[in-house]
């Protein structure tokens, strides 16, 4: 059998938020359909639920600290465990129960920025009339059941057709998230105030630009009346509304990570800049340490009690904002199940 590039056109990423457009770039750094190329589009379509999920997931957030909803925000059965270590599955569960949700809560938006947003992502997972699942969802459902399938094979695997069926499935499902143009994903990295006699104060923010690929983000400067109260990651909707993604996708600035590594400490071990997903997380005796995974192939996981972490400020937060997550999904909190 000849091998060759697979059939599936490859889309524009540009209005994509950068962890989805990045991870999708690296399929096409292989040219044949073989199983890197395949492990590859898993991983996009996995980065794709996590992200979506955790937009839901923060939305709900936003609604039960005003008031409109009350925790669980998702029903997710035993969600202390199941969170420790996330799977693909779980944040599909948690994208399409966080939607169905949004669903029956959306005269709870007093922002009509917030309700856009969340209305385009429930359009994402069901069809116009919120009673079936939608095509996009339905496709990252099936690239699930073929990592399954690639992860505990029963027979043997006909590698390039699985590659050129994911291929397809991905980029269909992609193909429908057109509306984030209508967005920007970015963090915050400052803000100075000018304030000019008898003028109204102007915040210039300086922002990494999230949106695309972002192994190397852009830096831009933006000014407005108005000026965002985190640097966390974030996703502009419009006017001065603006969707907080903490803890769940975090920017890790040079100035958290202590890269100059002594002694046996090679440069694989290192932890560098860059854009991070919750990855799970563990409990110990003093709380919860947490779980990052990178949203870049140029840098490793870490664990925010990991030497090489060195802000204990930063990674407090991140275990605090972690652990406030579990309780708004319904659970005891996480010191209370000692690992140690």
């Amino acid at each position: 059998m000849a091998f060759g590039k697979p059939k599936a056109r490859k889309i524009q990423t540009d209005h994509l938020p950068g962890p989805i457009a990045t991870s999708y770039r690296r399929i096409f750094t292989r040219h044949e359909p073989d199983v890197e190329r395949l492990m590859f589009i898993l991983d996009t379509a996995e980065i794709t639920a996590r992200f979506l999920g955790a937009v839901v997931l923060c939305t709900l957030r936003e609604l039960a600290q005003q008031g409109k909803v009350a925790p669980p925000l998702v029903d997710l059965g035993d969600a202390s465990t199941r969170l420790k270590k996330p799977s693909f599955g779980l944040w599909m569960e948690i994208l399409r129960e966080g939607a169905r949700r949004l669903v029956g809560n959306e005269d709870a938006f007093s922002d009509d920025a917030a309700r856009s947003v969340a209305m385009d992502l429930c359009h994402f997972v069901f069809n116009e009339h919120q009673k079936t699942q939608g095509r996009p969802y339905a496709d990252l459902e099936a690239i699930v059941v073929i990592r399954n399938k690639v992860h505990h094979p029963a027979e043997e695997l006909d590698i390039p057709s699985l590659c050129e069926r994911a291929e397809n499935l991905i980029n269909q499902a992609l193909s429908h998230l057109e509306f984030f143009e209508n967005y920007t994903s970015y963090v915050v990295k400052r803000i100075n105030l000018r304030r000019r006699r008898l003028s109204e104060p102007a915040y210039e923010h300086q922002c990494f630009l999230l949106q695309g690929e972002i192994d190397f983000p852009a830096a831009a400067t933006d000014d407005r009346n108005w000026h965002t109260e985190t640097s966390d990651v974030l996703i502009y909707r419009g006017e001065t509304s603006y969707l907080n993604l903490d803890p769940l996708f975090v920017y890790i600035h040079a100035d958290d990570i202590d890269a100059a590594k002594t002694g046996s400490s090679t440069k694989a071990d290192e932890v560098y800049p860059g854009m991070y997903c919750f990855a799970g997380y563990a409990s110990k005796s003093a709380g919860i340490v947490a779980d990052y995974a990178p949203c870049s192939s140029s840098t490793k996981s870490f664990r925010t009690s990991n030497e090489s972490f060195r802000d204990p400020a930063m990674a407090r937060c991140l275990n605090q904002g972690v652990e406030e997550l579990l309780q708004l999904l319904g659970t005891v909190a996480a010191s209370t199940a000692n690992e140690d």
